[in-house]
């Protein structure tokens, strides 16, 4: 592994959120748990990663998502026609084959029933492999221990599949690799108390309530229900493992710094897609702090006693002042070395009013997420 001097780059952000119910559970409520024996709104971490690798700013900054499925026979015929210009549907079929421990034609749903992240372009450098062992006549031991020779090969065909190489993979049989993964994303809960609220709606039926309409001359209600949702401030805790992805990704430490700067983005202003017609709950995070240090760190413990409101209310500004004393306080008192930055749309508004008092706008250093991403990357090069 190539050594860095901070290896763990720890994102943590607060964002607010109005009417929404971006995460529900199985009675189709806005998740939540206890924390401090307080009842917080909840947004699953499974819910954000699906957010954030099908989300446009990954498509244009970090490529297409894994593919994502059991069903290994349409999986199978999708990449035969994709890779049909490179290889046969035989050798491929036979690659993803060895690739699960089992012929195509063997699986059944009940057979292999977990879902398996897949990257074409890992199954393609896969299949050179497979190739040049059929050519070199290499029994599958022989091919196994091919593949694990080539691993640092393979795996950098997993950069363009980085979700993969962020969450992992485990598999139990067969000749794909399990992954480690580089990234831990915490469950987001509001920093302070969460009660129920509830959406009483209708819906009209023009065509079925006309004649009641006309006689009473009141709309009628076609449908009747409510929604749970919640509003409140969310803490989002993210730890990327350096290290790990530059591994996973095959030795790139350029392009694992590149990746931890888009993830910083990402984690400030992608939300899930959980009710939005009906809520249109699209906010960016108001505060994000990042910190190099040499394990992972969050500082979800400052929220333990859940914030109460600020006079005259809101959430923000104290959360936000008590993320930053409890950091604080906690780094010095184990003596964690470590790198932090921060930024802050409360402070970046501050400096666009200064600005527009001042006679020297142009050399007012505003502050943006941009920079901070400039910074991680600056900071995580050395």
């Amino acid at each position: 592994m190539t050594e860095f001097n901070y290896n763990y780059l720890n994102i943590h952000a607060l964002i607010s959120h109005s009417a929404s119910c971006l995460n529900r559970d199985n009675n189709n409520l806005q998740k939540t748990m206890t924390f401090g024996g307080v009842k917080r709104a909840r947004i699953s971490s499974q819910s954000l990663k699906y957010a954030i690798r099908n989300s446009r700013y990954y498509s244009k900054h970090l490529g297409e998502p894994s593919d994502r499925t059991r069903e290994l026979h349409q999986l199978c015929e999708q990449y035969v026609e994709e890779l049909k210009d490179k290889f046969s549907p035989e050798l491929i079929r036979k690659t993803i084959g060895l690739l699960v421990g089992k012929t195509i034609e063997a699986l059944g749903e009940e057979e292999h029933s977990a879902i398996i992240p897949w990257s074409i372009s890992e199954v393609e450098a896969v299949c050179n492999e497979v190739a040049l062992a059929e050519k070199e006549e290499l029994n599958e031991r022989q091919l196994a221990k091919r593949l694990k020779d080539s691993s640092e090969k393979l795996h950098k065909a997993l950069a363009s599949s980085v979700d993969i190489a962020l969450s992992g993979r485990m598999v139990t049989s067969g000749l794909m690799e399990p992954i480690d993964g580089a990234m831990a994303l915490a469950h987001s809960f509001t920093t302070h108390g969460h009660e129920s609220q509830l959406d009483w709606f209708t819906a009209v039926d023009n065509f079925a309530n006309r004649k009641s309409e006309m006689a009473s001359n009141k709309a009628q209600a076609g449908h009747i229900g409510t929604q749970d949702f919640a509003t409140g401030t969310f803490y989002r805790f993210c730890t990327l493992n350096l290290e790990q992805l530059t591994e996973n990704i095959g030795g790139d430490r350029k392009k694992a710094l590149d990746i931890a700067t888009h993830l910083v983005y990402l984690l400030a202003t992608v939300v899930p897609s959980g009710k939005q017609n009906s809520f249109a709950s699209f906010n960016y995070a108001e505060y994000v702090l990042c910190s190099f240090s040499d394990q992972p760190i969050s500082l979800a413990d400052a929220f333990e006693r859940p914030i109460q409101k600020e006079t005259g209310g809101g959430f923000m500004l104290t959360s936000i002042k008590t993320l930053q004393e409890y950091s604080k306080n906690l780094h010095e008192s184990y003596s964690i070395d470590h790198l932090q930055n921060t930024f802050s749309l409360l402070t970046s508004q501050e400096e666009s009013e200064k600005s527009d008092k001042s006679e020297k706008s142009k050399k007012v250093d505003k502050p943006t997420v941009a920079k901070l991403q400039q910074w991680v990357r600056e900071q995580g090069i050395k």
